[in-house]
């Protein structure tokens, strides 16, 4: 199946989701693994992932991709932005010419009530009360966007990321960073049981 949704937004920024229902073969034929991944549907994930990159830029150079210390892939390059995110059979990408950018997409699973905690400050619980699964879920990928965007792990999400507004009818939502000490806009869409978040800057 090709792209599941994809989103131009701007002349130099575009992401989407790819539903795999692909075999290996498929992506092999267009992309080479960057690692050893033993897990096949690991393995599959990655393949699907940066066959995306290509699909939405096609001169993206896939073979420069490299791995810092802290696990982000990024291009030494530096004439693309790029992150890339997977979850059961779905990866996400988003790739700019211009903007540091960052994507997460995650699966509605009652697991995240139970793990809401290790992930949100008791200001945040405070201030939006009845979370269900999707938002709490939302909120979880909020932070795995951020996470991504910055790149340097080392990131607390209960205390250095701080959700202080949703506007669902905008589908944005404004996070105080404490790494940096600014604030951040990110981008969502709920599809279903998934939810795909994203920050450029």
């Amino acid at each position: 199946m090709p792209v599941f949704f994809q989103h131009h937004i701007n002349e130099n920024t575009c992401l989407g989701v790819w539903k795999i229902e692909e075999t290996e073969d498929f992506f092999l034929k267009h992309v080479t693994a960057q690692r050893e991944i033993r897990h096949p549907v690991k393995r599959l994930q990655h393949l699907a992932g940066r066959y995306l990159l290509q699909y939405l830029f096609p001169d993206f150079p896939n073979d420069e991709i490299a791995v810092s210390s802290s696990g982000r892939p990024f291009l030494n390059s530096r004439h693309f932005f790029f992150s890339v995110s997977h979850c059961r059979d779905f990866a996400a990408g988003i790739v700019s010419r211009v903007s540091e950018v960052g994507i997460d997409v995650e699966l509605v699973q009652p697991k995240v009530e139970k793990l809401s905690e290790k992930f949100l400050s008791e200001a945040e619980l405070r201030g939006f009360k009845e979370l269900d699964t999707v938002q709490r879920t939302l909120f979880w990928s909020v932070k795995e966007a951020v996470f991504k965007w910055y790149g340097k792990g080392g990131v607390d999400f209960r205390s250095d990321i701080m959700i202080y507004h949703h506007d669902p009818d905008a589908q944005k939502l404004i996070c105080f960073f404490h790494k940096k000490k600014i604030p951040l806009e990110v981008c969502y869409r709920i599809f279903d049981s998934l939810v795909l978040t994203w920050i450029v800057s």
